[in-house]
């Protein structure tokens, strides 16, 4: 396909964060075999870069890509946020609230997108929004590790993944889990670890409940309180209480460290 012919995909305004759904998401699929979730999904989110989306040369940029998303009726909070690395559940401009699975996916011929035309109104998820579940996808790759020992001195206090559960599902607000853990590595079987956590809450501090906090961090200490880890500081901070300090030293932490038994398996 010619340069000329590829500029057609800026003009039929294809962009990241693009919502295709109904007879656009049937004529994007025609003449093509996919898996079964992917047509049926409900709707096409269109996540490759603009920059790839225009790039002339189809040799360097030969695809386009799309999560397949499920309309689903409410949001649960273990997957709000990015908390888990496999599903996440955003809420649309819209209105709409759509399920987000990292393993379904769509890839197709970028040249496709230069014979379907888009309305300029056609909807899409806002930057700030996108960016969310771009950063939810990269931790697929990217999630910090642990030590096994940390992992698994974890895993002996009595159903934490359940009770770290229920707290996610008692208070919505929970964002992220941030650790400071030292040392960050394999301890003898006589030794300890020392545990700072960062309990992150959606919204800002003015405009928040504050008495919020020591009913989530009173719930946290006692569940944290485990043999052999020493729980030196914890806190519960609003978006906006975070410092670019403590973001650069504490690790995002994942229930799934210790839900999975092994790093390969489900």
């Amino acid at each position: 396909m010619s340069e000329q012919n590829l500029n057609r995909i800026q003009d039929n305004n294809w962009k990241q964060g693009v919502m295709i759904e109904n007879d656009l998401k049937d004529q994007l699929l025609s003449s093509s075999e996919f898996f079964s979730y992917i047509k049926d999904s409900d709707v096409l989110v269109l996540y490759s870069q603009d920059c790839d989306l225009i790039n002339p040369n189809l040799d360097k940029e030969p695809f386009a890509e799309f999560f397949c998303a499920k309309k689903i009726e409410s949001i649960e909070s273990n997957f709000a946020f990015g908390k888990n690395p496999r599903k996440l559940h955003q809420r649309m401009p819209t209105g709409i609230i759509l399920e987000f699975d990292i393993n379904r996916r769509l890839t197709i011929e970028r040249s496709r997108l230069a014979d379907i035309r888009l309305e300029i109104q056609n909807p899409s998820i806002p930057r700030e929004q996108m960016d969310i579940i771009l950063d939810w996808y990269s931790k697929k790759y990217t999630r910090p590790a642990f030590p096994d020992t940390f992992n698994k001195i974890l895993k002996t206090k009595r159903n934490i993944d359940q009770k770290l559960t229920h707290l996610n599902n008692e208070f919505p607000c929970i964002k992220r889990l941030f650790f400071l853990l030292d040392p960050e590595e394999e301890i003898a079987p006589t030794e300890m670890y020392k545990l700072k956590i960062i309990i992150l809450l959606s919204g800002l501090s003015l405009e928040s409940d504050e008495t919020v906090k020591d009913t989530i961090h009173h719930k946290f200490e006692a569940l944290f309180q485990i043999d052999r880890i020493a729980l030196e500081e914890m806190y519960c901070l609003f978006e906006d209480e975070m410092t670019l300090y403590e973001l650069g030293i504490y690790k995002v932490w994942d229930k799934e460290y210790i839900t999975l038994r092994s790093g390969c398996q489900e």
